[in-house]
């Protein structure tokens, strides 16, 4: 057996006497830790502010162009209505809807369209200005064709009796109502396309978020209003209702990267259950590992939404710490179990084993701890937003890893270790 520090035997005893205390106090504060490092999950963000520094050029330009003009996007509500017949029906759907949409606040809908009759009009009315310059140069030149034989007409200089050139434009016309983007829609002017059996309804969203927050409120507050309309089945029983756009797209997008965020973790969990079984042999050791690694994991993370470094909201950098801080936090309980264990087996009692353990395995430990700190910390100089937050949760996170293990494991393996 090798011997063990009378500090390390000291404070074995010490962390023994008040394993009760000292879990009790933990379990506590990870109430409140996990709280926190709830709500930096529930504050992901994907847009493109969260990534770069206050000052950046682009975030201060886009901040500026905030102020001087209304953005807008536009999020479609599509209709599909299932069976031609039920088109009509569909149609009043969307009446329904934008009835209620405009009533929306002007901070979320700066307006509603579920028809293009004012578009239509507008293009009519200054077709000219949208045509090519190659049809111009023709116009120009029939035109001034008519204009000369109208002039020899009149001066009866026309000796060889041509016929007046034509001035019909029917087949420039033609031409460019073919490119019009609307004729699929119905003659009415409803954004509806017959063939496709959809119609769609157009709401405009104010300004330049690149977040998701106005998003999901608005798309909340329109199914709301589908399920006070009856749903989709009152209308038509193959009926459906979808979003597209910018704004859904980008909705989408964050749930994607959410339902990633979760699925990594499970395999992360999982994979470190089955690798603990198959090493230690001994089923109390996914215990003694898995519950400090995960107070440890709260910790960083409501640590970090402390000042000085108010990291309380994640981007799409950081979403994916909890895995990484667990994948590299467990070593340190892996070491000083796995040393524990070799010393039992040997014949060691308990608190022997542990003053051990910790004796030997303390220096080499904290000294990765602090070398993996150090190298998740470095980041933090950076002033990109998503490298900043890494370095700063990564390297509080090996830190609290390192603490919770040497805290929390001994009184853990005392209370599961029966000989």
């Amino acid at each position: 057996m090798s011997p063990a520090s009378r500090r390390a035997r000291t404070y074995v005893d010490w962390v023994l006497r008040r394993g009760g205390v000292i879990w009790l106090v933990t379990l506590l504060l990870t109430v409140a830790t996990g709280a926190g490092t709830w709500a930096s999950f529930r504050g992901l963000r994907s847009d493109l502010e969260s990534l770069l520094p206050d000052r950046a050029p682009s975030v201060v330009a886009l901040r500026e162009l905030r102020t001087r003009m209304a953005g807008i996007r536009v999020l479609g509500v599509v209709v599909d209505a299932g069976r031609q017949e039920d088109l009509g029906a569909a149609e009043r759907l969307v009446d329904d809807l934008a009835h209620r949409i405009r009533a929306y606040p002007p901070e979320l809908v700066a307006s509603v369209r579920k028809d293009v009759v004012a578009e239509r009009a507008f293009i009519e009315e200054h077709a000219a200005l949208y045509a090519e310059l190659p049809d111009l140069v023709e116009l120009r030149r029939r035109l001034e064709a008519r204009k000369e034989w109208e002039a020899a007409e009149a001066a009866g200089a026309n000796l060889d009796d041509e016929p007046a050139p034509s001035v019909d434009v029917s087949d420039l016309e033609q031409r460019y109502r073919k490119r019009d983007p609307t004729a699929r829609l119905a003659k009415s002017g409803r954004m509806t396309n017959a063939a496709e059996g959809l119609t769609v309804l157009l709401v405009d969203v104010p300004g330049y978020a690149t977040g998701t927050g106005a998003y999901e409120n608005l798309m909340g507050r329109i199914r709301a209003d589908l399920a006070s309309l009856g749903g989709t089945q009152s209308y038509g029983p193959s009926m459906r209702v979808g979003f597209a756009g910018a704004p859904a797209l980008a909705v989408e997008e964050l749930r994607s990267l959410q339902g990633d965020l979760t699925l990594s973790s499970l395999i992360v969990a999982v994979a470190i259950l089955v690798v603990l079984l198959a090493y230690f042999r001994w089923w109390p050791s996914v215990i003694v590992i898995s519950l400090p690694l995960g107070v440890a994991v709260c910790a960083a993370f409501a640590l970090a939404r402390l000042p000085p470094f108010r990291v309380t909201e994640l981007n799409a950098n950081t979403a994916f710490l909890g895995s990484i801080i667990v994948g590299n936090g467990v070593n340190f309980g892996i070491i000083l179990l796995a040393r524990y264990l070799e010393e039992r087996r040997k014949g060691a009692s308990l608190r022997d084993a542990l003053a051990v353990s910790v004796s030997c395995t303390r220096a080499a430990t904290i000294t990765a701890a602090a070398a993996a700190a150090i190298a998740y910390g470095s980041l933090a100089t950076t002033s990109f937003r998503g490298f900043w937050q890494f370095g700063v949760i990564g390297g509080i996170g090996m830190m609290v890893c390192w603490g919770a293990s040497f805290l929390l494991i001994p009184p853990l393996i005392a209370a599961f270790d029966r000989g």
